[in-house]
């Protein structure tokens, strides 16, 4: 359960807008300002967000939890095609049991006329082998070790 608390920690502080990372680089983190100044001219998206992420959470949580969490954001949000192991992904994200995609998303929380509309408009997808999410249908069965991607940024793993 810590690590998804991590999780959403590590998330929070990616999610930061561009006009504060460089205070927050300043303020939570033991960066020195020569340092600081170095996130700030990398090229990338959004890299000083990820370096802020991964330096708060290693001073919170511990420099194995912060690199773990690094590798699962770059595979699940950065599009890298990278490999994630679904197990991997389970240390962060909470479980659910396999079978009928309404009846798993109904276990990770949503109504089944939530789970509805966000499968017609598209909103919910499994992770394939090549790292590619890809929509789900109505009456899709679903087997254990998957990852589910739902909107944005909440993710199911089945077992």
């Amino acid at each position: 359960m810590a690590e998804r608390r991590a999780d959403a920690f590590y998330q929070f502080w990616l999610n930061q807008a561009d006009e504060q990372v460089e205070e927050f680089l300043r303020i939570y983190t033991e960066l020195g300002p020569e340092e600081v100044a170095a996130v700030m001219a990398e090229p990338g998206v959004r890299a000083a967000q990820k370096r802020l992420a991964f330096e708060v959470t290693k001073t919170v949580h511990g420099e194995e939890t912060a690199k773990k969490l690094d590798q699962v954001s770059a595979a699940l949000y950065g599009g890298e095609g990278s490999v994630l192991d679904p197990k991997t992904a389970a240390e962060f994200f909470p479980m659910v049991g396999s079978g009928d995609v309404l009846d798993v998303l109904a276990q990770g929380g949503l109504s089944r006329g939530e789970a509805k509309r966000l499968i017609e408009q598209g909103g919910v997808s499994l992770r394939a082998d090549d790292g590619d999410f890809v929509k789900v249908s109505f009456g899709q069965k679903l087997p254990a070790d998957v990852i589910l991607k739902i909107g944005k940024n909440k993710f199911l793993v089945t077992r």
